[in-house]
């Protein structure tokens, strides 16, 4: 169990940071031939960084067992 979490944990990271350097740089983003505002990805970045923050203090907590 703590593999998975460590490995969710480190994926919605990557998702985060990506969202945030799409914003910052600037890159669109289409969906379903229709464009993104960065306004949404902030809001996928902040969400995917809360869930990547509580895989690693359920980790630290080690609320897991073994």
């Amino acid at each position: 169990m703590r593999s998975y979490i460590q490995v969710s944990g480190v994926l919605f990271a990557l998702v985060a940071v990506g969202h945030v350097v799409r914003v910052l740089a600037r890159w669109p983003l289409l969906i379903g031939g229709r464009p993104l505002p960065a306004l949404a990805s902030l809001v996928v970045a902040l969400i995917a960084g809360a869930m990547s923050v509580w895989a690693w203090r359920t980790l630290a907590r080690g609320a897991l067992g073994a």
